[in-house]
């Protein structure tokens, strides 16, 4: 018989949010981020809900007709809720022992398990601390959040995925985390975190509207960011390459780390900036503003034969034009 597991104590958590009017920080912050929106709006959202699953189909409704700032809104006011709700039961995953034997790599759902709603990692499985989680899959997912004490996460594929929280211990995660996770709004990764790879498709294709970057972060991925939601992007400084291949190579061929993000208006390059692969910005059509540090040196953009420059399709102002010309880039805008 298949187990399902459903997680619906946040959902009356909500429901009282909604009806005490609770309210909603600001969202916005350093790093990739999307516009805000009143705790008031948040609540107006959840009020309709009756059990956790709704209240994220009203979300997915806001993402849908193209209202991120109500969704991140009613995201930013769920996340304590969300957080407070139980770890799955161990018994349903399948796990084994790290290669060295120190912890536990869960591998996915136990034989009939089906994951639905909020899905809590347990932090121990048999008395050991859960180190790794392999990628796994649910299209009945709507939010995941991984434990303290995690430093390998393989990803997640799920057409209902809309928010995911990962550890400050989170060190790698595989390529195509996210990737095409179509309704993800929103990735949090505590800035402490010693994640010094942002992997190649990342949060490819998501409704990804902010974005903070942890302080480790040096390389940022190929596609990383390709086709999402982000309005305004700050590279942290200590990034070194945009465009870092899926073998962990820098790549000469089409990076498009940032390209195709529509509504992508501003971006702020970090100083310790030494490489950008092609078509990184390529086809951001509201892109006007790229802010150059003082003390940046001169930046390698290198250019695939066949594909578009960095910033083509762009509309950059004639001030950024010049910033980035400063920095080495010899291409068309």
């Amino acid at each position: 018989m298949k187990k399902t597991v459903l997680f619906t104590a946040a959902a009356c958590a909500l429901l009282m949010l909604a009806s005490c009017g609770g309210g909603s920080k600001d969202s916005s912050s350093s790093g990739s981020s999307g516009s805000g929106s009143s705790g008031s709006d948040a609540a107006k959202l959840l009020k309709g809900a009756k059990d956790a699953a709704s209240a994220f189909s009203e979300i997915a409704k806001q993402l849908e007709g193209g209202d991120a700032a109500a969704a991140i809104a009613s995201i930013e006011a769920a996340i304590p809720l969300l957080k407070q709700e139980k770890a799955t039961p161990e018994s349903l995953f399948r796990y084994e022992l790290t290669k060295d034997g120190s912890g536990v790599k869960i591998l996915g759902p136990a034989d009939g398990a089906t994951f639905s709603g909020t899905l809590v990692f347990p932090d121990t499985i048999e008395g050991l601390p859960v180190k790794e989680i392999k990628k796994m899959k649910s299209d009945i997912v709507t939010a995941i959040i991984v434990p303290e004490g995690v430093t390998y996460f393989g990803g997640f594929e799920g057409i209902a995925l809309m928010y995911v929280s990962l550890p400050s211990t989170i060190a790698s995660l595989e390529t195509d985390t996210f990737s095409s996770c179509k309704k993800l709004a929103r990735i949090d990764i505590p800035e402490n975190a010693p994640l010094q790879t942002i992997p190649y498709h990342f949060a490819s294709e998501t409704a990804l509207a902010q974005f903070k970057f942890p302080s480790a972060v040096k390389n940022i991925g190929c596609s990383a960011f390709m086709g999402t939601k982000l309005t305004s992007v700050e590279i942290p400084d200590g990034v070194e390459v945009l465009g870092l291949g899926s073998f962990g190579d820098r790549s000469d061929s089409f990076v498009l780390c940032f390209a195709s993000c529509k509504e992508l208006t501003s971006v702020k390059l970090p100083k310790s900036l030494q490489y950008v692969g092609p078509s990184c910005f390529s086809g951001c059509s509201n892109l006007t503003d790229v802010i150059v540090p003082d003390g940046i040196g001169q930046v390698i953009w290198k250019r695939y034969a066949t594909s578009n420059d960095s910033f083509e399709g762009t509309h950059l102002n004639l001030k950024s034009q010049a910033a980035v010309k400063a920095i080495g880039y010899k291409d068309a805008f």
